[in-house]
């Protein structure tokens, strides 16, 4: 197994970036394409799938490529000022003669037999066009007279050239010259294909896990887009429900957090988590801190409730996780079966079965509710079914008492 360099790990480390190339694996992002506008450039496809601001989603882009893990390809080339790279410039034109900003620019006409070029204003003659130096009127294009196109005209000296000088000032008020001005590559990104299974060796795959961990019945959505009471849509590494319990309808039993740092998850991270947490109001919920978490950290987490595990390695995190989802299960299996039981006492008080009744019950009838028992208890029937059958056996009863 090949051990992933300083730069690497530092990065695989982040949640944005796995979260990031987590999509690129799936498919979700085939590349990282930028929009630029008057603001700069962002990807807003990878700040949502981040879940991070423009800024620092343009640098992740950046150090992903330097570690190798993603390619890049130049899309498109902005003028930036040298000094601080900003994109918001404003040029100021001049005479490169005479240095004056007196400026026009103008469409040029240049007559073919005296050889005469000036601006086309000056040729118009009582809605004509007239040579101002031999007085010839002009005919047509081609015939006697040709466009130049169009030049910048200075009005100060007369002088007459196709571009201006440029001076430039962007928006820090830094200023310099034309032959200053720096390029800056704008960039679309796709995964490295030779880092590709190295990549998937080294974030987690959630889903893979969850398919092992709980088995039949459960409904898994890995990663998880659930919205929230106050209609905020949440990301989350995953979600379970149990067998029966409608996604649609019902809160996860289950929900998972993961958290990534390169040294240690702080508390503003899970002030973060618990933010969502509260907003979705799952049954249980876990946070997953890769490589840890911080003492303050874990001390939050502790006065909410919420359970905190902490995995070293990525490899760690699969143990962890199965042991915490095993846990919920039973608990959950728990509580099921607590409210069927629940339920079951009160059908019982419904059909009026008090305890000290039970011996006037014929001893066939007793039989009957005995086998209906067994039953009930080895998941061979449900409880409505139960319920109505039981009722049915014990009305003989109820009558031959009066």
């Amino acid at each position: 197994m090949r051990v992933a360099g300083k730069g690497e790990a530092s990065i695989l480390r982040r949640g944005e970036a796995q979260r990031v190339l987590r999509a690129m694996i799936e498919g979700r992002l085939a590349v990282a394409e930028p929009t630029v506008d008057f603001e700069g450039v962002r990807y807003v496809k990878v700040e949502e799938l981040a879940e991070a601001a423009s800024s620092t989603v343009n640098t992740l882009l950046d150090e992903m490529e330097s570690a190798g893990l993603l390619l890049s390809e130049a899309v498109a080339s902005l003028a930036v000022c040298p000094k601080c790279g900003s994109h918001k410039l404003i040029i100021q034109l001049s005479c490169p003669a005479c240095g004056s900003a007196r400026l026009e620019k103008a469409p040029m006409i240049e007559h073919m037999r005296c050889g005469y070029v000036d601006r086309e204003e000056t040729f118009k003659s009582d809605g004509e066009l007239k040579c101002p130096k031999c007085g010839k009127t002009l005919k047509g294009v081609g015939v006697d007279y040709r466009r130049l196109g169009t030049l910048t005209v200075c009005t100060a000296c007369g002088g007459r050239f196709p571009s201006p000088m440029k001076r430039y000032t962007c928006s820090r008020l830094h200023t310099f010259e034309e032959a200053e001005v720096a390029i800056r590559h704008v960039k679309a990104y796709r995964l490295n294909p030779a880092k590709r299974g190295f990549i998937e060796g080294e974030i987690i795959d959630f889903q893979s896990i969850l398919k092992k961990a709980a088995g039949e019945g459960w409904t898994i959505q890995a990663p998880a887009v659930l919205r929230g009471k106050s209609g905020v849509e949440h990301h989350f590494a995953f979600a379970v429900w149990n067998e029966g319990r409608d996604p649609s309808r019902n809160p996860p039993d289950l929900l998972a957090d993961a958290l990534v740092s390169e040294v240690e998850v702080d508390s503003n991270q899970v002030f973060a988590s618990l933010a969502k947490i509260f907003d979705v109001k799952p049954c249980e919920s876990i946070l997953i801190a890769v490589p840890k978490a911080s003492e303050k950290a874990r001390m939050i987490a502790r006065s909410y409730d919420i359970k905190i595990v902490e995995a070293e390695k990525v490899a760690k995190v699969e143990e962890l996780v199965t042991a915490a989802i095993s846990e919920c299960m039973k608990r959950r299996e728990k509580d099921s079966l607590r409210m069927e039981v629940e339920a079951l006492s009160e059908a019982l008080r419904e059909l009026g079965e008090p305890c000290g009744e039970r011996a006037a019950i014929p001893e066939s009838v007793r039989a009957g509710l005995a086998e209906l028992d067994r039953q009930f208890f080895e998941g061979k029937i449900g409880l409505e079914e139960y319920v109505r059958r039981r009722k049915k056996l014990l009305e003989p009863a109820s009558q031959d008492k009066f």
